[in-house]
């Protein structure tokens, strides 16, 4: 045999056996998401008590066209938010000096899913934050300092809210706080790594094939913790959707000729929401949304890992109870609920440390023999890897003084 056709050979045989750990992860992954279908079908057709509370789930951070670095149109949009059964999208769109977008993006209620509309913008001293929702002169207000730009941002009817928390000072006195940004997951995961599993897994399994790639923000959740020690903030995630990763010929963005996206909206808009909790039977509504986020009422779900509709986090004394964002005076008799639409495992963090593990499980209940800032993250464990290292859950604090 030729020499070449044996180097050949060789190569031939390298690239086949590097294929082989991501065809065991698409194995793994198909694996995996039987699991989850079959979990959420029993799930959903299950009949749930009430508990008082109505779970609407969000994207907050999401861009179109309008703010530029985006091929996203208003129409996909509005289908991809109806096909994943949110219940609102907070747009942000870029501004800049010659890109005022305020009043340009979407806003109330399309194919029943509400908008509204917000700007993301960037001041001096390299902090970002989501306004929502935006206002005219906020293009100005960018170059006023933090403080003074805070006072402008921040009024009963809007909310600013630190997006991108890697840049800038945290010490400042915004509504909310990014812990989990689906754009920086996505930077931090190994490119090779998931370029190899992409070719196997991404046709069938889009969204599953970027979550293997995740990794806990634990350093967006150190600052969150460290911050909430000194105030009540709100921690949510941000899809920072942009539907730009891939090209357009021809045509113009809402027409193009061909188009290949690998990050659509339909894709993005399930891997993780927000979920806000409003007492039944209050109606959705722009109010209702801001206030409750505001108040720290929502937690994080990384839904294509399940369903987490039905989630509660909460503390109780006899028949008073404080639910996540809430604050309460420390009593003997304090107890900690955690409930979850599957067993997980459940990990609690009292002022950022780790309090209490359990094993898989549908519940936990904790006697509390001290005051401090409370939450929980749950792990789908029953998943396997890699999600055993990837929280499912991340609620908001409660805060017992």
């Amino acid at each position: 045999m030729k020499l070449w056709k044996k180097i050949s050979l060789v190569i031939l045989g390298l690239i086949a056996l590097s294929q082989i750990p991501a065809v065991y992860h698409l194995y793994q992954t198909q694996a995996q998401s039987a699991m989850i279908t079959e979990a959420d079908a029993a799930y959903n057709h299950a009949v749930h008590p009430s508990n008082g509370f109505q779970d609407f789930a969000g994207v907050i951070h999401a861009h179109s066209s309008v703010g530029g670095h985006s091929y996203g149109r208003f129409k996909d949009l509005k289908k991809a938010a109806a096909d994943n059964g949110l219940g609102f999208v907070i747009m942000t769109e870029h501004l800049g000096p010659d890109n005022d977008t305020y009043g340009k993006s979407l806003e109330g209620i399309h194919n029943g899913v509400l908008f509204l509309a917000g700007n993301e913008v960037a001041i001096e001293g390299g902090n970002r934050f989501l306004v929502v929702e935006g206002f005219p002169g906020l293009a100005e207000a960018t170059r006023l300092p933090i403080k003074d730009f805070l006072e402008k941002a921040r009024t009963p009817e809007r909310l600013a809210l630190i997006t991108h928390p890697e840049n800038g000072d945290m010490n400042n006195s915004a509504d909310g706080f990014e812990a989990f940004s689906l754009h920086n997951s996505a930077n931090e995961m190994s490119k090779p790594a998931f370029f190899a599993d992409a070719i196997w897994s991404l046709p069938g399994y889009p969204a599953l094939t970027f979550l293997r790639h995740f990794k806990r923000p634990n350093e967006a959740l150190r600052q969150f913790d460290q911050i909430s020690l000194k105030r009540r903030i709100s921690l949510f995630s941000g899809t920072d959707a942009h539907a730009n990763i891939g090209f357009q010929i021809g045509g113009d963005t809402e027409n193009p000729g061909f188009e290949l996206i690998i990050d659509p909206y339909e894709m993005t808009f399930g891997i993780v929401r927000t979920h806000i909790l409003l007492e039944e039977p209050e109606k959705l509504t722009k109010e209702a949304v801001l206030e409750t986020i505001r108040a720290g009422r929502c937690f994080i779900g990384l839904d294509r890992l399940g369903t987490t509709r039905g989630f509660m986090f909460e503390a109780v004394a006899g028949d008073n109870r404080w639910i996540m964002g809430d604050e309460a005076g420390f009593a003997d008799g304090l107890k900690l609920k955690a409930s979850a639409p599957h067993k997980a495992r459940y990990v609690v963090f009292r002022n950022g440390e780790k309090f209490h593990e359990s094993a898989m499980t549908k519940r936990v209940e904790l006697d509390l023999k001290m005051p401090g800032v409370y939450r929980v993250e749950l792990y789908r464990d029953d998943l396997g890897s890699p999600f055993e290292s990837l929280p499912w859950i991340i609620s908001n604090p409660v805060y017992i003084r």
